[in-house]
């Protein structure tokens, strides 16, 4: 999702010089949120948000 909002975000600019710049400041900016899952990782809520994700993806059965 990071890659992807930084992609976006370069699509924006014209000229080279200002995607390497767009490129850096937000990859200082977004940085942080890379660790955000190891803030949830031990709480109790986590299998939840897991067990939702699996029912989401599951293929429907034959």
């Amino acid at each position: 999702m990071l890659v992807f909002i930084m992609e976006y975000v370069k699509l924006w600019f014209p000229w080279r010089a200002w995607r390497v710049v767009a490129h850096g400041v937000l990859g200082w900016i977004l940085f942080p949120l890379r660790y955000l899952d190891y803030v949830f990782f031990n709480r109790s809520n986590a299998g939840r948000i897991g067990n939702h994700c699996f029912v989401w993806l599951r293929k429907p059965e034959a």
